[in-house]
């Protein structure tokens, strides 16, 4: 049995995962993961990362 309450929704604009806010630890986003967040694409910087890119700098680097 699978636990559902373990499982996220994923959503993608080309190659990219589009951003979602993690759930908890399970779905928190690692360093070098790649997200579209309001038409723009973000690296995480940190491991657990759970901060909305864009807000930050040291969270999230913008790549284009």
């Amino acid at each position: 049995w699978a636990a559902s309450s373990l499982w996220s929704e994923v959503s993608y604009a080309g190659d990219v995962e589009v951003w979602s806010e993690p759930g908890g630890a399970y779905d928190a986003y690692s360093v070098g993961d790649r997200v579209s967040h309001n038409g723009k694409v973000y690296t995480s910087l940190i491991n657990g990362n759970f901060t909305v890119p864009g807000h930050d700098q040291r969270w999230w680097r913008l790549d284009g």
